[in-house]
This record gives C-alpha cells, structure tokens and sequence, in this order.
C-alpha cells in the first residue's frame, strides 16, 4: 500500500470514527431522555441507549468476523442489526418535534450510527492482509479450479459470472469481491495451460 493510500485510509478511518461518536452521542442523548421520559430512572435511562445502539455494533462486528472468514453469518446476527437499528431510529424519532423535519431531525443521528459502524466495518475488513487472509482460501481456490477445468472442458469461457455460478452451483458461498481474486487464480495461477 502507497504512502497516499494509507494516508486515504487514515483520514477515512479517522472521519468515520469520529462522525459514529458524534451520531452516537446525540442518538445516547435522545434514548437517555425517551427512557427517563418513560419512568425508567439512574443507570437504566442510561443502560437503554447502550442497549439499543450496542446491538447493532454487536450485529456489525459478528457479521464483519464471518465476512473475513468467508462463512455464513445466519439469521441472527442481521435480524440484531435490523431490531436495533428500528428502535434507535423509533426512540430518536419519539423525542423528536411533533413535525416532521423535526422528526427527521431526531431520527438521523441513528441512521449516522449505523452507516458509519458499517462503513467502519469495511474499511477495516479493506484494510486486513490479502485474499488468501482466512483459512477457507485456499479450498475455496481449489474449489475454483475445478470449476475452471468444469467450465473449459464444456467449452464455456472461465470469466467472473461463469466461475460465480459455477462455485455457486457446487454449494460454495463466494462474494463478489472475492471473484476477482479467484479468477486470478484459476487463469493466472499456472496450474493450468
């Protein structure tokens, strides 16, 4: 990576960084007050935001560790990040003015949070070593090559959408960003003539 490129990276992260602090503290701010609107008093008030708002950091993080393992995240961790995601954005909204620029006002800072936890979470997965930084790699590249030997032997070009369903067809989940690699591999890795 070029001295300009980290630099990028630095910057992105920083700003990132610091606007899910700034969405995070106004969208604590409101959460606290809705809590303590609705009786709930001491740490609870401030317990609930926490609780709201953590779920998606919670959600962000397992689905970024099964993203850098190439594994399937399940139900779970995307039904946490759109529960809590709908309530900070509904308790931000209800201690929002009664209008609506006023609730749109209110429920932004939870839209901030997540774009920003999820921007951060893909600048930091950017930022990790190669293509070949997790353990599945490597069956998953020979998984490619025999797709790659499947597809010359029909006489079917081994191009990104043919090499994607053909891992796809055989039962491997391969994201988009990892095709690009694979093909580099199955064309350029000299296993094959």
């Amino acid at each position: 990576m070029s001295t300009v490129d980290r630099a990028i990276a630095f910057a992105a992260t920083v700003t990132v960084v610091v606007l899910a602090g700034v969405a995070g503290a106004i969208s604590y701010s409101h959460m606290a007050e809705l809590a303590r609107l609705h009786g709930e008093t001491g740490w609870r008030s401030h317990a609930f935001p926490i609780s709201v708002d953590g779920i998606e950091i919670v959600a962000s993080l397992v689905l970024l560790a099964h993203r850098r393992a190439g594994t399937r995240a399940g139900w779970l961790p995307w039904a946490a990040l759109a529960a809590g995601t709908a309530a900070s954005v509904a308790a931000n909204v209800a201690v929002g003015a009664s209008d609506p620029v006023g609730r749109l006002v209110a429920g932004w800072p939870a839209v901030a949070l997540l774009v920003s936890i999820k921007l951060l979470s893909g600048l930091l997965d950017a930022r990790s070593p190669g293509p070949d930084r997790s353990p599945a790699s490597e069956p998953l590249e020979d998984a490619a090559r025999v797709v790659r030997d499947q597809l010359v032997a029909s006489g079917t070009t081994v191009n990104r959408r043919n090499l994607a369903a053909g891992l796809r067809a055989a039962g491997h989940r391969v994201r988009n960003d990892r095709l690009g690699h694979l093909l580099g591999v199955v064309n350029g890795g000299g296993d094959h003539g």
